[in-house]
């Protein structure tokens, strides 16, 4: 698929981050070596609402809203990871965390948000 880049469209507090991630199913077959036998979550792509997916957003001081294109872009992926990984449950969430976390910190927020979840959650 040809998308376009993901550019800026503002500058905010906070971001809301829609994270693709997997869980493993099997645990006789884990991913990487971890410490406790709880499994661990895997983000596969981020898609957040300051940056745009479509190529034509435009930000303007009355109308700051995330991109339309972001649930389907984040969507397609979802499935696109689902086919590469069918031994795991690729799954997306949305999280809320300070606009200034890097691409690699909003990976590890959600990592370790998810971590901290409930069982029942």
């Amino acid at each position: 698929m040809d998308f376009p880049e993901p550019t800026r469209i503002g500058h905010f507090k906070e971001v809301n981050v829609l994270a693709v991630y997997r869980w493993l199913v099997e645990p006789e077959r884990p991913l990487v070596p971890r410490v406790a036998d709880d499994p661990a979550p895997l983000v596969d792509a981020l898609f957040s609402d300051d940056l745009c997916y479509c190529g034509r957003c435009t930000l303007l001081a009355t109308d700051m809203r995330p991109c339309p294109a972001i649930e389907e872009r984040a969507g397609i992926a979802r499935q696109q990871f689902q086919e590469l990984y069918p031994d795991f449950s690729v799954q997306t969430g949305w999280f809320t965390m300070p606009a200034y976390f890097t691409e690699r910190w909003r990976a590890k927020e959600v990592v370790n948000r998810l971590i901290d979840l409930a069982p029942e959650d």
